[in-house]
């Protein structure tokens, strides 16, 4: 997510950067970065809701 992101970066992504290194620093609950990581994976239109493979 900081160094590889199949998009250009938007406003969604970058809260969810933030939100992730919030958790790293005990500042943030996992949920909360993982809720921002979805939205980002939306914006960027790259969300797999579903088992691909299943």
């Amino acid at each position: 997510m900081l160094n590889r992101w199949p998009a250009i970066t938007g406003q969604k992504h970058v809260a969810a950067r933030r939100a992730c290194l919030g958790v790293l620093e005990g500042l943030k609950e996992t949920r909360d970065a993982r809720k921002a990581f979805v939205e980002a994976a939306k914006e960027a239109d790259i969300l797999v809701e579903r088992d691909p493979f299943g």
